[in-house]
């Protein structure tokens, strides 16, 4: 019964607003009314039942005797009243965002759960909308994240995502939005005056964030209703404005579209002065740039510019904690001349409270963590709420990045990684034949990437025995993917290289290592000069390079001993990840989104960018190391 009294009360209210949609409207004063003209027999309830109006509201709207209404005589009605009661009634308070819909293109690494991550929603209402995607989704394709005129993403009502218009600035977007700037800017922290441009999508706050009211009082005229007027002989628009007191301007508008002449009804606004409060949005005066400053606490030029560096140890006793201080100890000194003034200090992470205490004392620029796997979930949260960029240095399957804007992961994950090779090497020997050697390891991605992108009719696969005893094409290109990983399997199939490559020396043969081949590198350089080996690497130090010997004489010279020979060298890996921000911050005065190219590295490469706007920053550079058939080894950086 409940619902065919609902259905019926919303059948009546439909009914109402059409017979309303007949009527003349007119703006007074800015406000929009209905305007009725009294039939014989109308009273008030009928009137107000017709229309579906609320009978107090038309006496307010219009003072007077409401018992016997005059024929020919005007009745208004605010047209806002009748939006608010429709609302209510279908019991709908969604407000759109007004936008033409967001898409999302795919970048290489990118995956279906790390971009629905991204946009705060799940990989099914991912799924939802674009029907046509899978698990495995390839980079240039284009995602639908939100539909044309709808509200935030997935389950989040309070956010919502805009694709920047020609023209548009980040005032107008606020003001659209009902936003500050400074919002705005807090949500995208990468986006700044620099670069903000056509093209981009930025996220969306919730309507009001930021915007801060201030109350004033004021005199001013205000429209209280309305009364009759019955037009007498010779009574002109500007002698009746005069005898109410009112402008003509004012009483043509309540009248819009009425001829004036004698016995003819027409309506009064009723004007009254009075103070009122109101409340009045507080503008930010300041320029764009000063905000993005004072959010990201970035030093004016005129001010000494000093980077505060935290180094949050995982373990402090270890041995792989020491070694990494004191890369970040060599590159301290290595930078002390730079104009800057460097603040250094070393934490214990094993206790959080403590550490918490101890960052807020220390109010620090930047935050480096040497956790290996499991990354503390406080330190990610206190450089969230603090907006103070935290570096994830060694823990590979961390994706923290992907929403927490203040994350930077510079170990490159093994979506980015195994992407950003597959793709090198396809554009490098794309026109060889892949061969895959030894029993497949089903965990191998970079494998199952290579093959998504290859031929099929140029990829098969070999036992190492076949490899051994079945002859190449003399005139053929063969690309050789190893499975193995032990170092005596690593030997085998080596082995069975060179006997294939002795038998057919007129085919061109390039071996892809495994990863973690590249620990073998002294012990097996013979074999992997000969097979011409190229292995993918996050890390790798060239014994030969002359960053690196500096680096030894260098490390010598302050700790008396020779480095430690560890892959991957982890003091290399606190003299790169330090000297690499302690440049590059003093360079950009602080502002971690303007930080170029690094140089000086002896280990890594640094290539960081964020995967939208409002996501933390990842790494994106990897090596491939290439032990060449000439004893020499080449070092290219794959981004």
């Amino acid at each position: 019964m409940k619902k065919l009294t609902i259905l019926i009360s919303i059948l009546t209210l439909v009914t109402a607003t059409a017979m309303s949609s007949t009527l003349s409207k007119v703006t007074v004063m800015g406000k929009p009314y209905y305007k009725y003209q009294v039939k014989k027999g109308d009273t008030m309830y009928g009137v107000a039942r017709q229309f579906g109006w609320d009978e107090t509201l038309i006496q307010q709207s219009n003072p007077g005797d409401m018992n016997t209404l005059q024929k020919g005589s005007m009745l208004y009605y605010p047209c806002d009243a009748e939006d608010a009661a429709q609302k209510k009634e279908s019991g709908s308070n969604v407000t759109t965002a007004g936008n033409g819909g967001v898409t999302h293109r795919i970048e290489r690494g990118e995956t279906l759960s790390s971009i629905a991550r991204m946009y705060g929603m799940t990989p099914t209402e991912l799924r939802v909308l674009n029907p046509g995607a899978g698990d495995y989704i390839k980079a240039g394709d284009t995602l639908v994240i939100s539909k044309p005129g709808t509200a935030g993403t997935g389950g989040n009502s309070d956010v919502s995502y805009h694709k920047i218009q020609a023209g548009e600035t980040l005032y107008g977007i606020g003001k659209k939005y009902n936003v500050s700037v400074e919002a705005l800017l807090k949500s995208n922290p990468g986006v700044s005056e620099r670069n903000f441009r056509a093209g981009e999508t930025i996220r969306i706050p919730a309507s009001g964030t930021g915007i801060v009211m201030t109350t004033e009082t004021v005199r001013e005229d205000v429209l209280k209703g309305f009364r009759d007027h019955k037009v007498k002989k010779e009574e002109t628009w500007n002698s009746i404005a005069r005898k109410y007191g009112i402008s003509a301007d004012v009483l043509r508008e309540a009248n819009s579209g009425v001829e004036l002449k004698k016995n003819v009804y027409i309506g009064i606004p009723i004007i009254e002065s009075e103070e009122v409060s109101r409340e009045v949005v507080d503008e930010d005066t300041r320029e764009i740039e000063e905000i993005y400053q004072d959010i990201n606490g970035i030093n004016d030029s005129t001010v000494s510019n000093e980077i505060r560096f935290a180094v949050v140890c995982d373990s402090p006793m270890s041995r792989r904690d020491r070694e990494i201080m004191r890369g970040v100890l060599m590159a301290v000194d290595n930078q002390k001349n730079n104009g800057s003034k460097i603040t250094l200090k070393m934490l214990e992470g094993n206790n959080p409270e403590s550490a918490m205490g101890e960052l807020a004392a220390f109010n620090p620029t930047i935050v480096m963590s040497t956790a290996e796997t499991d990354f503390p979930e406080w330190l990610a949260k206190y450089g969230n709420d603090s907006r103070v960029p935290v570096i994830n240095t060694l823990d590979v399957k961390n994706v923290d990045f992907q929403s927490n804007p203040y994350m930077v992961q510079l170990i490159t994950t093994p979506d980015y990684f195994n992407e950003e090779i597959a793709n090198w090497i396809f554009q490098k020997y794309g026109a060889y034949s892949l061969v895959f050697t030894g029993e497949k390891d089903p965990n191998d991605a970079l494998a199952e990437s290579l093959q998504s992108i290859w031929d099929p009719a140029r990829v098969r696969s070999r036992s190492v025995e076949d490899l051994r005893s079945l002859p190449l094409n003399a005139k053929g290109k063969y690309l050789l993917y190893s499975f193995p990983t032990k170092m005596a399997d690593v030997v085998e199939f080596l082995d069975a290289v060179n006997d294939a490559k002795t038998k057919t020396p007129e085919a061109e043969v390039t071996v892809i290592g495994r990863p973690n081949w590249i620990v073998y590198d002294e012990a097996l350089a013979e074999k992997f000069h000969n097979a011409d080996v190229e292995i993918p690497a996050r890390f790798y130090m060239s014994k030969n390079d002359r960053n690196n010997s500096e680096f030894s004489l260098h490390y010598r010279q302050l700790f008396d001993a020779a480095v430690p020979n560890t892959f991957p060298v982890y003091s290399g890996i606190g003299y790169d990840t330090a000297l690499y921000f302690l440049q590059g911050l003093n360079e950009s005065k602080g502002d971690i989104n303007a930080m170029g190219r690094p140089s000086g590295m002896v280990q890594s490469e640094f290539d960081l960018e964020r995967p939208s706007n409002w996501s933390g920053i990842v790494n994106r550079a990897v090596f491939m190391v290439r032990f060449t058939p000439y004893d020499s080894i080449e070092k290219t950086v794959v981004k």
